[in-house]
């Protein structure tokens, strides 16, 4: 554990709301409690939290992955979206999935679409970003990511990195080996405890899979695997067609051939009207 501390409670401070595990604001010289925190969320927690009202990554903005696209549609965007599909058909949707595959595949853009699509809250945390030099901090962050996400549901879960805290176990007697295995089963807890059928869904990244650990991506806690290879020709070319309509003059093109379509398309139909009233 961390250092303690014996300190002293200053006179405007409430006393009686001060309980075991607390978030308290101490004084820079002598340590005294001062005050404290409203907000009982873990503020590493409150950073993960990304704005996606602010997103503009849609599965538009994904340049080929088609096949990805439509398995994550299935196994997180329909869940959460209409589970009642789920209901008739008497199937558990997937608690959650892995995108695996060499890195700049699209793994992150992708998790950041299905988010923006769903609406739904998104909380991005790298694997090594859990890993704390104190016994009991990484479990307990895991613990609060999870009830954050079940707090502000539909909320997705994106663990970027999964690899750098849920390798396989082995017999060790590092303090720092034994404190990752702790945070992973940690994590193999909350992935056991909440409901497939409730609005919080888990996607994993890595780009390492065979390091894994089985218990993680076993059918009941990760059922869904999605590999993302690299690009081939035909990839190639839909993600240059994406890229380059960002650029301005490109775009004014585009707009403009797009208008050209549509009054190309109203004077067809003005015609098929004028023709059927003759």
């Amino acid at each position: 554990m961390g250092p303690e501390y014996y300190v002293n409670v200053m006179s405007f401070v409430n006393k009686d709301a001060l309980q075991p595990g607390s978030s308290v604001l101490l004084h820079h010289k002598n340590l005294g409690v001062i005050g404290m925190l409203d907000d009982e969320v873990d503020p590493l927690v409150s950073v993960m939290k990304v704005d996606m009202t602010a997103n503009l990554d849609t599965y538009a903005d994904i340049g080929g992955l088609d096949d990805q696209i439509m398995e994550i549609k299935e196994a997180v965007e329909l869940p959460l979206t209409h589970p009642e599909l789920y209901e008739d058909v008497g199937i558990k949707p997937p608690k959650g999935v892995i995108l695996y595959g060499v890195p700049g595949t699209g793994k992150t853009l992708l998790a950041k679409a299905v988010a923006a699509e769903t609406s739904a809250t998104f909380l991005r945390v790298v694997g090594s970003s859990v890993l704390f030099e104190y016994l009991g901090d990484g479990p307990k962050l895991v613990r609060e990511m999870f009830r954050v996400a079940q707090e502000h549901a539909p909320s997705i879960i994106f663990i970027d990195e999964i690899d750098a805290v849920a390798t396989k176990r082995y017999d060790t007697t590092s303090g720092g080996e034994k404190e990752i295995q702790r945070t992973m089963l940690e994590l193999l807890n909350q992935l056991d405890g909440f409901d497939e059928t409730g609005d919080v869904k888990v996607i994993m990244a890595t780009n390492r899979i065979e390091s894994l650990d089985p218990a993680l991506i076993r059918p009941g806690r990760i059922d869904r695997k999605i590999e993302f290879p690299l690009p081939d020709e035909k990839t190639k070319r839909r993600i240059f067609q994406v890229w380059i309509l960002l650029v301005p003059l490109i775009q004014q093109q585009h707009q403009l051939q797009n208008r050209q379509k549509r009054q190309r398309r109203r004077q067809q139909q003005q015609h098929k009207q004028q023709q059927q009233q003759l």
